[in-house]
């Protein structure tokens, strides 16, 4: 019978240390696969790896945990006329490198339940040929953010922003959700060195809103020679107006 006992009572302490070593397996992979989440969105902003794409960058960034979708719209007109989003990202000049829509590609669930944010916002578009061009950069509030989701904040890895929104049932914290996103556009050269040329931030408050940034030109080197911060074309719904024509 003490022998019974003995060979029971290992057991179960065997399958308690077996679970214990699975559940810490699991949170070191969870935490190893957000790491790399994060660490591949701030990889493709370094200089190295910008170099190999264009000569011109344009980013925009809007604040982390934000679940709003922000689409950067740039215009090119002149040697080469063509217009770059979320709609065509693959253009002859120029191409966007990812459509950042807030929190909504930005989480995985792993199989113990668990849901990894990657909190970064930020889309690029790489100016890839040089000529004598005017480009004209917009920013347009595709999608107001929703409440992040219904979850228990234990099964969140990382620290929510205060424009996270984790909720347990009905229980939500209203002050932590806001429509409106500070959007920072930033113009780099990257060729023949990498430095920032200008930098505006743009407020949108509501889904739909869109605002011009800036105006800049090129010369035939591709050498930036103009920046007009003030200027203001807003050509968003023409071009989705065109687009959808297209469709049908």
């Amino acid at each position: 019978m003490a022998d019974n006992n003995t060979k029971k009572s290992i057991r179960l302490s065997n399958i308690g240390y077996i679970d214990l070593s699975l559940n810490l397996m699991l949170g070191f992979a969870a935490l190893f696969i957000i790491l790399l989440m994060i660490l591949k969105v701030e990889d493709e902003s370094t200089p190295t790896n910008m170099e190999t794409k264009g000569h011109l960058v344009i980013k925009i960034t809007w604040p982390e945990g934000q679940d709003n979708d922000i689409d950067l719209w740039v215009k090119s007109e002149g040697m080469f006329n063509e217009v770059i989003s979320f709609t065509r990202k693959q253009g002859r000049s120029m191409f966007l490198d990812r459509d950042d829509t807030g929190l909504h590609n930005d989480r995985i669930t792993t199989s113990d339940g668990t849901v990894i944010v990657n909190p970064i916002n930020q889309e690029i578009l790489y100016i890839k040929l040089k000529g004598e061009n005017t480009y004209t950069v917009n920013v347009h509030m595709y999608r107001v953010g929703l409440p992040y989701g219904v979850i228990s904040p234990q099964t969140v890895t990382g620290t929510p922003s205060d424009n996270v929104r984790v909720t347990d049932g009905d229980n939500i914290n209203i002050n932590k959700y806001t429509k409106e996103s500070t959007v920072t556009v930033e113009l780099l050269s990257i060729d023949p060195d990498f430095r920032s040329l200008t930098k505006k931030d743009v407020t949108l408050t509501k889904k739909g809103q869109q605002d011009t940034a800036f105006v800049f030109e090129t010369n035939i080197d591709g050498k930036v020679i103009d920046i007009d911060k003030n200027a203001k074309d807003l050509f968003v719904y023409s071009v989705l107006q065109s687009e959808e024509e297209r469709s049908y």
